[in-house]
């Protein structure tokens, strides 16, 4: 089966992900074997323990949503965000962080 992006108006995820994984199953042939459909998701690491309230909420409501649903299997995929001149966030110059700051994040 090919990668298929669904388009959605603004804001609106697990309504159109949902309706579109419905009518996969619906146009089905009965006499073919039933494929797993594999959602990716992509989540967003984030630096510091408040980036988990601010992002991904969007995510875990749509896998809130698909778990537990038959021939669909979620794949998260984390990702960080690049750091100055393209640098991993990891190997950010930290120079400017206060000592509470260095303790919290790993070098």
């Amino acid at each position: 089966m090919p990668f298929v992006v669904v388009e959605s108006p603004y804001r609106a995820l697990i309504g159109p992900v949902v309706a579109y994984l419905d009518v996969l199953d619906r146009t089905w042939s009965p006499d073919m074997e039933v494929p797993t459909t594999v959602v990716i998701l992509p989540e967003y690491v984030g630096r510091y323990w408040w980036d988990r309230f601010l992002y991904n909420q969007g995510a875990r409501r749509l896998r809130a949503q698909l778990v537990g649903r038959a021939h669909t299997v979620v794949l998260d995929v984390p990702y960080r965000s690049v750091g100055v001149a393209g640098a991993p966030a990891s190997d950010v110059d930290r120079s400017d962080a206060t000592p509470a700051d260095q303790d919290r994040v790993a070098p």
